[in-house]
């Protein structure tokens, strides 16, 4: 204490001495600061290379979250935690609000996968229930949260975090596919049935875009197995009608069928109202092919003139996918409870495919 006083005391001491030259000193500090203030290109030149340097500074952090996440895909799971678990500790995003906070969660469902892969129970569902409290509402936390407790053996916690997943995302099919296989090993078919058809009914839209020629419409369409009528105006460039020979419908990811398409020619003042135009197909229309399913697009041609169109009335439908192994649990199901019309109504509304990956969530987004 004596020694911090005496240098205080020196300090004061050599300040007094050269109060003149510190003055001067400071005043020419406060001078190159307004100089460069008042100087635009100077000004101009120095922000950007702070704007630069702070930009780079902050990337640092998205950077080392993809090295984290580098470690775990390439197998090295002792590293991978261990980087994880500092990266966590020093992350700046600490609450749900910052810009960060996806990153953050990212580093925790990483960190959660690594302790899993390394048989750390207690670390691996520690780490993904700090994620699931960082954002409750990221389904993909509850998800990863419930995928490792059912491999942890720990079923009640596994069942509830699923059951969050579908409170918020009623149409993720991972989710449903979990569900679906956990009640059937327990011979619980009447649940299988019940899980599987409120995901059919579940709430999900898909903003399917209507192009004929240079005629353009927009519409929702409910995306559950059942027939729905759209009314879509088509608007062409100069608010004139839309012409063209084919009628293109943006599907999405969903297998399709449509009933019927009508087309209304525009209205015109002093003439008679056209009828309207109906196209027919004895078993409608999908998307059936490869490069229909791979373009998300339905074709129909409507003739060999080009005829101009105001409105577009179309029936259709969009099947919800279910991977091919939940639908053969699911079609067991229905057999033991003898409810084969129940399994034929599921089935038209359904699109069988390969497998639920993560990734398949049932949004078109």
């Amino acid at each position: 204490m004596n020694r911090l006083l005496r240098e205080l005391r020196r300090a004061r001491g050599a300040l007094r001495r050269n109060e003149r030259r510190a003055a001067w000193l400071l005043f020419g500090a406060i001078c190159f600061v307004c100089f460069v203030l008042l100087v635009p290109p100077i000004r101009d030149r120095l922000l950007d290379r702070a704007q630069v340097s702070a930009a780079g500074w902050d990337a640092r952090w998205t950077e080392r979250v993809e090295r984290g996440e580098g470690l775990l895909a390439e197998g090295r799971y002792e590293d991978a935690a261990d980087y994880l678990e500092q990266l966590d500790g020093v992350f700046p995003a600490r609450h749900v609000k910052h810009r960060r906070d996806t990153e953050r969660e990212r580093v925790l469902r990483a960190l959660g996968e690594a302790n899993l892969a390394l048989g750390r129970k207690r670390a691996s569902l520690e780490a993904l229930r700090r994620a699931v409290e960082f954002d409750e509402r990221n389904y993909q936390n509850h998800f990863a949260l419930a995928s490792a407790a059912l491999e942890l053996g720990e079923p009640e916690e596994a069942l509830a975090a699923f059951e969050r997943v579908l409170a918020i995302h009623p149409s993720h099919l991972p989710t449903v596919a979990a569900l679906i296989a956990h009640h059937f090993e327990r011979a619980d078919y009447r649940s299988v049935a019940d899980t599987y058809e409120a995901y059919l009914d579940a709430y999900l839209l898909h903003d399917a875009g209507i192009e004929l020629g240079d005629g353009i419409g927009r519409a929702d369409v409910r995306v559950d197995g059942r027939y729905h009528e759209i009314d879509v105006p088509l608007v062409a460039e100069a608010a004139a009608a839309a012409s063209g020979r084919s009628l293109s419908i943006d599907v999405g990811p969903y297998p399709t069928r449509i009933a019927s398409i009508t087309l209304m020619p525009p209205l015109r003042a002093g003439i008679l109202e056209a009828a309207p135009i109906t196209l027919d197909s004895p078993e409608g229309w999908s998307n059936g092919t490869e490069a229909e399913k791979a373009s998300g697009t339905v074709r129909v041609p409507i003739g060999s003139s080009e005829i101009e169109v105001a409105r577009a009335r179309i029936v259709l439908r969009l099947l919800k996918p279910v991977d091919a192994e939940s639908w053969g649990l699911i079609a067991t199901s229905y057999r033991n409870l003898l409810e084969g019309d129940a399994l034929e109504v599921a089935r038209e509304r359904s699109a069988i495919i390969a497998v639920a990956s993560p990734g398949t969530d049932g949004d078109s987004s």
